[in-house]
């Protein structure tokens, strides 16, 4: 009887389930998943490798340390798949710290659905976001929907940097600090991806005289707006808690705040050794280092630093100016 009713109600599950209007991936990943996770032989990270193979189309590449899985073309898969194996070194090379060599899956979703009913299967903080990229484990999973290839190759860094975070880490970073690495890491490895494979990408000509700035350049501009208008400080946003920063109505700035504030700590020989060596100190802590720990430490051994990051950020700024117009021709930076 017991069996009888089990059988049903995975029937109903599944009418409800290929009725649903707002579902539109194809009854396969359904049982897929199903059989993976009611069978006791998986291991929970089995489970969700089961699941990610399930919901691509096995087109698998293999280098140093990563696995990957997507439905690209393979052209777009090797490409990717090169610049993958070049992270760990990079990693080392940006922040000083040897990191582990694990083996790591990556799963490159081409299709925008299929890679939102992942997210929501096995990343809880995932759904109901418009999250383009998560780790889970040593597991990473990117959106690749209508996106360029540098920016695959950019969300892929900056979820790498997540994993290596929490694995040399064993405290949570403060919310700048996380995802500040996670940025900056993205954006160094992202020039050289650029570089390498002849990509521009910064500047994208959408009219005869109009044309928009893409990426880590556009956030440069952003943020020198801001705080031209005293929308953005550096102050509140090393105070910030977890809470804070994502509750934040500027929270895709802060991102980009972030981002570039590590990218100016490591810019100059001074503030770059007392960084790595801060990042050592957290290292050890026993328990989770409050913002306001961190941000005294920065401020007692640069008291102006603020000053000086407004002063890095508009010379970078007017740097990536000159380099623009003379790339498009004169322009007028739209301040609205």
């Amino acid at each position: 009887m017991i069996r009888v009713f089990i059988v049903i109600a995975c029937l109903l599950i599944g009418i409800f389930y290929f009725n649903a209007p707002e579902k539109k991936l194809d009854s396969s990943f359904f049982f897929s998943y199903m059989s993976t996770t009611i069978d006791g032989r998986f291991s929970e990270k089995e489970k969700l490798l089961e699941v990610g193979k399930n919901f691509v189309d096995h087109q698998k590449s293999q280098v140093a340390g990563f696995e990957t899985w997507s439905d690209l073309s393979n052209d777009k898969l090797t490409i990717l798949s090169a610049g993958l194996a070049d992270f760990r070194v990079k990693y080392f090379k940006r922040y000083g710290f040897n990191v582990p060599d694990k083996n790591m899956k990556v799963f490159i979703f081409a299709d925008r659905e299929k890679f939102r009913s992942f997210a929501n299967l096995v990343c809880k903080s995932c759904r109901h976001t418009n999250m383009e990229g998560f780790t889970t484990g040593s597991i990473i999973a990117v959106n690749a929907a209508d996106k360029k290839l540098d920016m695959i190759f950019l969300t892929l860094a900056h979820e790498f940097a997540h994993y290596l975070n929490s694995t040399i880490f064993v405290r949570k970073l403060p919310p700048w600090l996380e995802e500040g690495i996670a940025v900056d890491f993205s954006q160094y490895m992202l020039a050289k991806f650029r570089n390498i494979n002849g990509v521009p990408g910064i500047v994208r000509k959408t009219g005869k005289n109009d044309f928009i700035v893409e990426g880590p350049l556009a956030a440069i501009f952003v943020l020198k707006r801001e705080m031209e208008k005293g929308e953005l400080s550096l102050n509140d946003m090393l105070m910030l808690d977890w809470i804070g920063f994502d509750m934040s109505e500027k929270r895709d700035l802060l991102y980009s705040q972030a981002g570039f504030f590590v990218s100016f700590m490591l810019a100059n020989e001074s503030r770059r050794t007392f960084f790595l060596q801060l990042l050592e100190e957290i290292q050890g802590l026993k328990q989770f280092p409050e913002p306001v720990e961190i941000k005294e430490k920065i401020t007692e051994r640069f008291p102006k630093i603020e000053t000086i990051f407004k002063d890095f950020l508009y010379i970078e700024a007017a740097r990536e100016e000159i380099a623009l117009q003379e790339k498009v021709g004169p322009f007028i930076w739209n301040k609205e």
